[in-house]
């Protein structure tokens, strides 16, 4: 599946320009853009298959944000034409998109590449061509740590999830045994060793680990042995439809589930509505501002994605709007001349840039997770509530 994106008050002006001029991936310098060129930034996302619901949420939010910007001029005047394919959550998938965006399209940079093995597999390939990936794309320390020069992360990182799980399981919630079930990959296989030290730091340690490869199709062995450590408590790193899939079996064993902590890219209206009321009480986390949130930058994003996307935003869709909006930033910083190199570079000296609807974004040479800060939700009535202010580390705000 091929997609291009593009705001259709700028439509005309990019027929008449033409596509792709000026967008070479050389890491030499980069010529003056002509005029009205439009910038070509590339997504690979999973539009279909087993994370099609998080896929089309990230879809509408760099979508709402960038038709925005190319409705009020583009950038200089140059608008930005988006092109998406489809990787369907398969990573040898992402490195064949990523690779046909580079040849045909001569994207300037990839936007929001979804997984934590995705980014792995496509962040070589955009090395080799000097081209940054930006934005909403893996939580995974591994992705980061140690930063690899091409590969900026604009949401928290795994550690920090998993930090606020615990500490609000053992300190607010006064539970004791925690457990964990987790997806056998670079997303979920962390998690583990984090969930041990953080309760190795209060004193405590997890009473079972139970593992399921990815896209399995029966979790029931794995939350028979959860069952038996009698948990009050169990960190969840499922994605999707294994995310359903843990709460269905386990009402078919006859589990009465103790408090449950999944990862914030379960927080989608598709997912809540699978779940329906055996996810009610279920603890997440979220990165940016509740929609509900009455501040300005809040109101500003919700109309962009009525008038633009014609959806409400969600976590996932809010995390991919702020993923373009510091992609947009380091574009402006790079022109005239805005290649692969000059908006790496400008990302990696972004200090404090604020989106309005999340905490501040922040890189540098050792530094490229740019968020530091989460706040945690309950699933109520199929809406997912703040429960507490923002954990983490904060920059200015």
């Amino acid at each position: 599946m091929r997609r291009a994106v593009l705001a259709q008050s700028l439509l005309g002006l990019v027929l008449a320009a033409g596509v792709g001029s000026g967008c070479g991936l050389s890491s030499a310098p980069a010529s003056r853009l002509s005029a009205s060129t439009p910038i070509v930034v590339g997504s690979t996302l999973p539009l279909t298959g087993g994370q099609a619901a998080a896929g089309q949420a990230l879809e509408q939010g760099e979508e709402a944000y960038l038709d925005a910007v190319n409705a009020h001029g583009g950038i200089d005047g140059h608008p930005i034409r988006l092109v998406i394919e489809d990787d369907q959550y398969i990573p040898s998938q992402t490195v064949a998109d990523g690779r046909l965006l580079l040849d045909q399209d001569h994207v300037v940079a990839f936007l929001n590449a979804f997984g934590t093995s995705e980014n792995l597999a496509l962040e070589p390939l955009a090395a080799r061509a000097g081209v940054p990936i930006v934005g909403a794309g893996s939580i995974s320390d591994v992705v980061t740590s140690p930063p690899r020069p091409w590969l900026f992360e604009t949401v928290p990182s795994e550690k920090t999830e998993v930090d606020a799980f615990v500490r609000f399981a053992v300190n607010r919630l006064h539970l004791r045994r925690i457990a964990i079930l987790y997806q056998a990959d670079a997303y979920g296989t962390p998690a583990v060793a984090m969930a041990q030290s953080a309760l190795a730091a209060l004193g405590l340690h997890l009473v079972a680990a139970q593992a399921f490869p990815p896209g399995a199709s029966d979790l029931s062995t794995q939350i028979l042995r959860l069952k038996d450590a009698h948990p009050d408590a169990v960190l969840l790193y499922a994605l999707g439809q294994q995310t359903v899939l843990f709460f269905r079996e386990a009402r078919q064993l006859g589990w009465r589930l103790p408090q449950v902590f999944m990862g914030a890219a379960n927080e989608d209206p598709a997912l809540v509505r699978a779940l329906g009321s055996a996810g009610e009480g279920t603890i997440s986390d979220a990165f940016t501002d509740p929609p509900t949130m009455p501040s300005p930058a809040v109101k500003a994003m919700v109309r962009r994605f009525q008038r633009y996307v014609h959806a409400a935003p969600n976590s996932l869709s809010e995390d991919a709007y702020v993923g373009a909006e510091v992609l947009v930033a380091a574009i402006r910083q790079a022109m005239p001349n805005p290649s692969g190199p000059r908006i790496a570079r400008a990302l990696q000296s972004l200090r404090n840039f604020d989106p309005g609807v999340a905490g501040p974004i922040s890189f540098g040479p050792d530094n490229h997770r740019g968020a530091q800060t989460v706040q945690l939700d309950r699933l109520e009535h199929g809406t997912f509530v703040p429960i507490s202010g923002w954990i983490g580390r904060r920059s200015n705000r």
